[in-house]
């Protein structure tokens, strides 16, 4: 178990409509952990309001043998993407495997519609890490791609009053492998 315990990812999001995709331009600030609340109070005395209870968010990402996705991420290409499976608290309402494209200072996501549920199995462990018991997650995403890391944290959602910016904040990190 590796824990964050010392960040707040604050997340910074303005979205653009383009061609029925959204496209989106994130800006990422860490803060020391335990300011997520100073953070929420001060966004609501500048009119932003809560759009969504705060919610555990899990994502089990997907990556090929030689870990191209995370070491694009990690060199900084520009050009990336990464392919997760995300769900919400217990996951009662299911999952969702999407992809995340990068391309230059604009992100955007695909859902990825995968044909065959034959290899989709229950993931009790990533490395003896217990993930959900009541969801079944491809073993192999497009031939390739297998699970490598579970992530866990808390977030809350803001709106701006004129809807124009949403400021989600990150925390209590939690990331296996």
């Amino acid at each position: 178990l590796i824990m964050w315990n010392r960040i707040v990812y604050l997340h910074a999001i303005f979205k653009i409509y383009y061609l029925y995709k959204i496209l989106r331009y994130e800006r990422k600030y860490n803060f020391n952990n335990g300011l997520e609340n100073a953070i929420s109070i001060y966004l609501l005395t500048l009119s932003f309001k809560e759009i969504y209870p705060q919610r555990k968010v899990n994502s089990l990402y997907y990556d090929d043998f030689d870990l191209n996705l995370f070491y694009d991420s990690v060199n900084g290409i520009s050009s990336r993407s990464k392919i997760r499976a995300r769900y919400y608290n217990e996951g009662k309402s299911g999952y969702v495997i999407e992809q995340k494209i990068k391309e230059e200072e604009k992100n955007y996501k695909n859902n990825l519609a995968l044909k065959a549920k034959n290899n989709y199995k229950a993931m009790k462990s990533l490395n003896n890490f217990y993930i959900a018991p009541n969801l079944f997650f491809p073993d192999k995403i497009l031939g390739v791609y297998e699970p490598k890391t579970f992530i866990q944290y808390d977030r809350k959602y803001f709106l701006s009053k004129d809807s124009s910016l949403r400021i989600t904040i990150d925390f209590n990190l939690n990331f296996h492998f």
